[in-house]
């Protein structure tokens, strides 16, 4: 820690302010992907890699009028991991940075600074104060950046645990997440679920999350897993969700979802059983990529409920042939997959002591979650390596993890001065 203290002062300068921490988490998804934001069950778990902010409020004079305190007040963001950092006065925190990582915590101000019509909106206006000063926010992560883990929507839920306790919002866990989400939908423009955040936020640590994205309803479930542990296989293939095919996917379920509405009285694809989307499939057309991405949805619906039967059963080698059948559905029937991706899960079916794997998160590249025996770890990373590489001239890195706990702050401000 001391080595961030000193990098935040190299960056901003010394201050008799105090300065607070704060951690949160990346996250896997077990199994359940491109169902949340159609109100389905999801079972991800955070893990015990993420993003550390070390925090400074600097407050303005309290004698200085309103035109000097909007004048004065702005953010300065850094980061251990890029190059790119601003300064930004707080009047003008809508306007985006090219695709810099800045956008992520400026979108999460953005709606503190405005959360008219939100559902935190009364609780922020009710704060100790408004938000203005000069904040200095240095971000340090060890969650690789585009790799399905959830690296921006770690950044987004530590940026708001921060700002709500700088400023005695009061928001509770779930509400930064739905804050979150919305600061992602709104200003990022990726039509996201509340996945993401929400295990961000609410993780436990060794427990997955039982998470209904319909009413937000959870269950933390204990991830005993016996001999095995996960393991995610990173793939080295960069995406970046804004520019994929993820709207794309949204707009077309939403297709495949009012095509349904003629049969059946469902508000979401995760209500319809794959029986019921059989009985009905005429009212696709012939070959549609509609039916496909519905067959996805409601399929990965009842696979997320068959695996966390399997997992209190103690079936571990049921729940990882479910992830199996998960991949080959993302892959065939929604289409968010790729070669480096299908590769891996293809040479991970042929070790008998990795269980299940899949790709986890949006797809397009990233990482795949792998559940593997424990003493075999090291044996399955010098193995796998130069396998993948032959095949996709890319280097695979390998990541075992353990499930966390949520968003929390690491260091009381007394503790944290330098």
């Amino acid at each position: 820690m001391q080595e961030l203290y000193d990098q935040f002062t190299a960056h901003f300068g010394e201050s008799p302010e105090p300065l607070q921490v704060f951690f949160a988490p990346g996250r896997v998804n077990l199994i359940g992907d491109h169902i949340d934001y159609h109100g389905g069950h999801v079972f991800p778990c955070a893990i015990d890699a993420g993003t550390t902010l070390i925090a400074r409020h600097e407050p303005l004079q309290s004698t200085e009028d309103v035109a000097n305190i909007q004048a004065g007040s702005r953010i300065e963001l850094a980061s251990g991991n890029f190059d790119y950092h601003c300064s930004v006065p707080l009047s003008e925190t809508d306007k985006k940075h090219d695709s810099q990582w800045v956008n992520y915590p400026l979108a999460v101000l953005r709606e503190f600074q405005e959360p008219a019509a939100s559902p935190w909106q009364q609780t922020i206006q009710q704060g100790a104060s408004p938000i203005a000063g000069k904040l200095q926010f240095y971000y340090s992560g060890n969650i690789p950046s585009a790799a399905g883990l959830s690296s921006s929507a770690s950044v987004e839920v530590v940026t708001a645990a921060a700002l709500n306790s700088l400023f005695d919002y009061k928001l509770g866990n779930v509400e930064i997440a739905q804050l979150c989400q919305r600061a992602e939908n709104e200003f990022i423009g990726v039509q996201c679920g509340i996945m993401d955040q929400f295990a961000v936020a609410c993780g436990k640590q060794g427990h997955a999350m039982k998470l209904n994205c319909d009413d937000l309803s959870h269950e933390h479930i204990p991830l005993n897993l016996g001999d095995y542990q996960l393991l995610l296989i990173n793939t080295h293939q960069q995406r970046e969700l804004s520019d994929s095919k993820y709207n794309e996917r949204v707009e077309e379920t939403g297709n495949a979802l009012r095509l349904l509405q003629d049969r059946l009285p469902v508000q979401q694809l995760t209500s319809i059983t794959p029986d019921q989307l059989q009985q009905h499939q005429s009212v696709f057309p012939e070959h549609s990529v509609q039916f496909h991405r519905a067959r996805h949805v409601v399929t990965e619906q009842a696979r997320v409920l068959r695996a966390i039967d399997a997992l209190y059963a103690g079936d571990i080698a049921h729940f990882g042939e479910l992830m199996f059948e998960s991949h080959t559905s993302l892959d065939q029937d929604y289409e968010v997959s790729s070669t480096p991706l299908n590769t891996l899960v293809s040479l991970a079916r042929q070790d008998p002591d990795i269980v299940g794997a899949r790709l986890t998160g949006a797809g397009f590249g990233g990482c795949v979650v792998s559940l593997v025996k424990r003493s075999a770890i090291e044996r399955i990373a010098d193995e796998l390596a130069p396998k993948y590489t032959a095949a996709t001239g890319l280097q695979a890195s390998f990541i075992p993890v353990e499930p966390a706990s949520g968003v929390h702050q690491i260091l009381p401000a007394s503790q944290s001065q330098l």
